[in-house]
């Protein structure tokens, strides 16, 4: 589902590419600095964190509770970008990007409750370079490279109400930095003299592993902290993988 809709964006991308009527309308400037706001959507694998939910609702289904955990969908991603393009064929840019997802799960019984919030965000610095050929005016290659800095909070709850001594609490806050490095494609055609239009699609790759947090569990009136890193059902770290695909379009000045 996620690649499919990056792949059918990716098709509607180059589709633009193609066509001449909008390549007419590009607005090159031999060396000028441009300034872009971006707004997209993106993916994050996050595959070992959705997992470790899942295991929760794992243990409700084998006692017979009917229970359907949600796992992280597509994100918002919202970007800045300031740049110099050269020439007509090689521009580079500094963009810093924001990305804020969150998921919730419950579910509860005749005499319990169980509820698990996550919530992340993940802001990155990068810079790019960009090739633009000659025999496709408006299209745009590029590479980028930089780095992020993550955190992801957590609050889970169980009460039970035949044995209120099996409540507890769990908040657990992770953050950590790592690298970011990705590849794209794009097409940008002018609409004035001041202004441009841009769609853009590609992959980054952003696995900052696991990381070490603080983890406070409350029960029977007594709050324990101690850092460590989140884990799944076996007790094992699970990795923060903010890698995806996206698609954003946005406007760009250039001075």
């Amino acid at each position: 589902m996620r690649v499919g809709c990056m792949v059918v964006g990716l098709v509607l991308l180059f589709g633009v590419a193609g066509s001449s009527q909008l390549a007419a309308q590009v607005h090159y400037s031999q060396k000028a600095f441009y300034l872009r706001g971006i707004i997209g959507i993106g993916t994050q694998f996050l595959n070992d964190v959705d997992d470790a939910t899942k295991e929760y609702e794992k243990i409700f289904t084998d006692a017979g509770i009917a229970a359907d955990f949600e796992s992280f969908g597509p994100v918002l991603d919202l970007a800045f970008e300031v740049g110099y393009r050269y020439s007509q064929s090689i521009s580079t840019g500094l963009a810093f990007s924001y990305q804020g997802n969150s998921v919730d799960n419950d579910v509860s019984g005749f005499s319990f409750a169980f509820s698990d919030r996550l919530e992340l965000f993940i802001v990155d610095i990068t810079g790019d370079v960009s090739y633009w050929p000659a025999i496709a005016r408006g299209l745009f290659f590029g590479v980028n490279g930089g780095v992020g800095y993550c955190e992801v909070d957590e609050k889970l709850a169980f009460r039970d109400v035949l044995f209120p001594g099996n409540d507890f609490d769990l908040t657990g806050k992770w953050e950590g930095f790592g690298p970011v490095f990705g590849i794209f494609a794009g097409f940008e055609f002018g609409t004035s003299s001041r202004t441009t239009l841009f769609s853009k699609a590609g992959f980054y790759y952003r696995n900052f592993g696991s990381l070490d947090g603080d983890v406070t569990v409350s029960a029977l009136g007594i709050d324990e902290t101690t850092k460590e890193p989140k884990t799944n059902r076996a007790g094992e770290p699970v990795d923060f993988d903010f890698s995806g695909f996206y698609l954003k379009v946005g406007v760009g000045v250039p001075f």
